[in-house]
């Protein structure tokens, strides 16, 4: 992990390194990544913030800290997502068939009400604030009544809270879905946004897909250079997977770049 104040702008622009695997959580997290799932119908973290930022990242095997101490970020961040199935016995006694993406809900006016009721229950249980980080959508869900753009700005309105922006899962979304990026970035509440999170995408299947092996592409910082005006980030968070295709000097290029971004 990498972390550290970015120039002139109170930021904390951490790395977060993770294997993938179920385990791969720190010493005395598990208690609260249990009360998570257990709370939580409907969500996945992932992420490293800095200065005692929680990140949650039950179901996709990473924990991370980044930051200089006492840096600004003070936050539990929750992806608004499925991380788990039915099982396909119809028996009923199979346990769910925990998935290994994180599957977008339903985007309705019914699942808003059960992140605000869930949103609450969590609000009773930590000290921090709690802010909801938007997830990749890769097909269209049954039922949706409106874009993940319009989703996320109804979340953040019905439920007065701050967001996490994960510039990837913002462009999986616009390409999956062939929605306007400037428009979508538009419908957003960025003056919510307290983070921002980085990572790669690659084609698969004729589809965009996360992907924490490889880095973060160019237009995602285009993307973030639009819209840092309305942005007041206390973190950035580049989730990287550990691979031998991107060497550290990738990484190290990457957090100069964010850091350079934010600055001017």
């Amino acid at each position: 992990m990498v972390g550290g104040d970015a120039d002139g702008v109170g930021a904390v622009v951490g790395v977060e390194f993770g294997d993938g695997g179920g385990d791969a959580v720190a010493d005395g997290a598990f208690g609260q990544v249990q009360v998570l799932r257990d709370l939580v119908d409907a969500g996945a973290g992932g992420g490293g913030g800095g200065g005692g930022a929680q990140h949650f990242a039950f179901g996709r095997g990473q924990w991370g800290w980044a930051g200089a101490a006492g840096g600004g970020c003070q936050s539990g961040v929750d992806d608004v997502a499925f991380i788990l199935a039915d099982s396909l016995d119809h028996n009923g006694t199979a346990d769910p068939i925990e998935l290994t993406y994180t599957i977008c809900p339903q985007l309705s006016p019914d699942t808003i009400e059960r992140v605000d009721e869930n949103l609450r229950r969590l609000r009773g249980r930590f000290s921090v604030p709690i802010i909801l980080e938007n997830s990749p959508q890769y097909f269209s869900v049954p039922g949706s009544t409106m874009s993940m753009p319009q989703f996320v700005a109804q979340v953040a309105q019905s439920c007065d809270v701050d967001l996490l922006l994960d510039v990837t899962h913002f462009l999986i979304t616009t390409s999956n879905m062939e929605l306007d990026p400037m428009e979508s970035l538009h419908t957003l509440p960025l003056e919510r946004v307290v983070e921002i999170h980085f990572s790669g995408m690659s084609m698969q299947s004729g589809r965009w897909w996360d992907d924490h092996s490889a880095p973060a592409p160019d237009t995602a910082f285009d993307l973030l250079e639009i819209a840092k005006s309305r942005i007041r980030a206390k973190a950035v968070t580049f989730e990287y997977n550990w691979a031998s295709s991107m060497p550290e000097t990738v990484v190290i290029e990457q957090i100069t770049r964010a850091r350079e971004l934010l600055a001017r």
